[in-house]
């Protein structure tokens, strides 16, 4: 049972159902207004594209008409397209069309000027930009060769300060040299199990006599972090470096959800030896520990996923059913604006998912109450994504909706398609699983949009 301190009230979901459907109104307004502001938008777009038409149909022209005023005479024209009067009626043609190229004439030598002066002034700018660079690696150069120098002269001084000590002691260092080799002795080692069972203890007094054994060290580098390593049976604790005796050793690793891999390695002499496991996960198209395909209906498989109005980035072929083989009935274009209403994930075959640690998964992170307990090695079948961290798995026999936010390692992928389906201002229906052809599906995205009753912006382009 949850309580809600705004509404004053107990519920049984984890979302008060009053904050819900605020959130929801909320939505709603923000949704109509983005609606209003693109439908003010539009009409301002057509009032412009209106009033050019219309400054096109009053002035058909390049050049202002002397007689009725208006741009109604082409480059060279002695009649106006406008007033439909000859030139000559006005002004003399030649004289006009003269003043007319020689104020062109004027204009472009202008625009040319002003072009040669800012090509002068970037010129003299990348000129003292270069010198002030040339300046700078100069410096940096010189200083590098003092760097150079000073480095040389101090070891230069420590070759001469270690040669005047060596001489010194050099007799010195010979004798504790000698004195070493004479005392250096084997390494030894008891292990528990080199010795038989039934030998019976040693009741002498004194100092017991141990046996003298070479050692090795075993490198193990695992490739998943559950993995488990067996030597001789016993479990190692920690896996990077293992001393044991040289001779024959049984290495057994385990990888949850994959099988063991077994091996017995040699060890022959008292060095590293490394143990680098290169066996893979058998094929998972069985499916033999989940539940197999899931077909979800209206999934929405990312952060901020919505259905409604998408914007087409590439050509995209719609059809008659959420199947590539069957008819193809429309092809949307680049720019289109569509109506997306829904959608479906099939997962046909889920990722596998190994828990690293023990983990207990609280309500806040389940889609029902109560809580779940994972011990490190338990396997969970992954499927659809929901963002930030929110799966749709099977886990202890039974489909759940959780955050894989906790220690773990992901060992296969998974192979899943999304179909989505496109409504047209008739009615009609097309479908496609190239969602990755179309953009303002993120409502975290500033140039999505939210209108899910926009189909009368939504052009018809259904084969007949």
């Amino acid at each position: 049972m949850y309580h809600c301190d705004e509404h004053n009230r107990d519920h049984n979901a984890y979302d008060c159902p009053d904050c819900v459907a605020v959130k929801r109104h909320i939505e709603i307004l923000e949704d109509a207004q983005e609606s209003r502001e693109q439908a003010k938008a539009l009409h301002t777009k057509e009032q412009e594209r209106l009033a050019e038409q219309e400054d096109k149909r009053q002035n058909p022209g390049e050049y202002e008409c002397p007689g009725c005023g208006a741009r109604g005479l082409n480059r060279g024209a002695i009649i106006c397209q406008k007033c439909t009067h000859p030139l000559r009626s006005f002004t003399d043609p030649t004289s006009y069309w003269n003043a007319v190229y020689q104020r062109e004439a004027a204009a472009a030598k202008a625009a040319a000027d002003r072009a040669e002066l800012w090509a002068e002034e970037n010129r003299i700018k990348n000129a003292a930009a270069e010198t002030k660079a040339s300046l700078l690696r100069q410096k940096a150069a010189d200083e590098q060769r003092l760097d150079d120098r000073a480095r040389g002269c101090f070891f230069v001084l420590f070759l001469v300060i270690g040669g005047i000590v060596a001489a010194v002691n050099w007799p010195q260092l010979v004798a504790a040299y000698h004195n070493s080799m004479a005392n250096a002795q084997t390494m030894t080692i008891r292990p528990a199990a080199s010795a038989p069972r039934d030998t019976p203890p040693n009741t002498n007094d004194g100092p017991q006599q141990q046996p003298n054994v070479s050692i090795a060290f075993l490198i193990y580098r695992p490739e998943y972090s559950t993995d488990t390593l067996r030597i001789d049976g016993r479990l190692s604790q920690g896996g990077a470096h293992e001393a044991l005796i040289v001779g024959s050793h049984d290495i057994e690793i385990h990888r949850a959800g994959c099988g063991t891999f077994f091996s017995r390695i040699e060890m022959s002499t008292p060095s590293d030896f490394e143990v680098f496991p290169r066996f893979v996960c058998r094929e998972l198209n069985d499916t033999s520990g989940s539940p197999g395909p899931l077909h979800h209906d209206r999934a929405c498989p990312f952060e901020g996923c919505f259905y409604g109005v998408w914007k087409v980035s590439s050509r995209v072929a719609l059809h008659a059913e959420p199947d590539t083989a069957s008819s193809v009935v429309a092809t949307l274009q680049t720019g289109d604006s569509v109506q997306v209403v829904d959608g479906f994930v099939e997962t046909r075959r889920p990722a596998l998912f190994v828990v690293g640690v023990d983990t207990t998964l609280r309500a806040e992170s389940l889609s029902e109450d109560g809580e779940l307990r994972l011990r490190r090695g338990d396997t969970i079948w992954v499927y659809t994504p929901y963002g930030e961290g929110a799966y749709r798995v099977y886990v202890q026999g039974k489909f759940r909706t959780i955050l894989l936010n906790f220690p773990g390692d992901l060992l296969t992928s998974d192979v899943r398609e999304w179909w989505v389906r496109v409504q047209f201002s008739d009615g009609a229906f097309g479908w496609t699983n190239d969602v990755d052809k179309f953009g303002g599906n993120n409502r975290f995205s500033e140039a999505t949009s939210h209108d899910s009753l926009a189909f009368a912006s939504v052009p018809n382009r259904l084969a007949n």
